[in-house]
């Protein structure tokens, strides 16, 4: 499941989209009891190259036992593209 959302901002950036895929940190809280947060803040490629100060965040939620992906969410520049085919891969 990928849930499109409104715009959002991230720490002054202007963010094109923000995506859900699987379960929210909230869910996989309820349904498994020990899982990892990984979070990244970056600069995406074509924003280094071109000098624009614009950000995106992933995070992903992770079932320590069995490493295996239940959740994923992004805000930013192109998220629908990016998040597209980690959603597909975590169904």
């Amino acid at each position: 499941m990928i849930i499109f959302k409104r715009p959002q901002a991230l720490a002054g950036a202007s963010v094109n989209r923000r995506l859900t895929g699987r379960l929210t940190e909230t869910q996989a809280r309820q349904q498994y009891p020990d899982i990892d947060i990984y979070k990244t803040r970056f600069t995406p490629m074509k924003n280094t190259l071109s000098g624009i100060d614009e950000k995106a965040l992933i995070k992903m939620i992770v079932v320590r036992g069995s490493d295996r992906v239940v959740g994923i969410h992004m805000a930013g520049p192109d998220a629908p593209e990016i998040i597209q085919g980690m959603a597909v891969a975590i169904r």
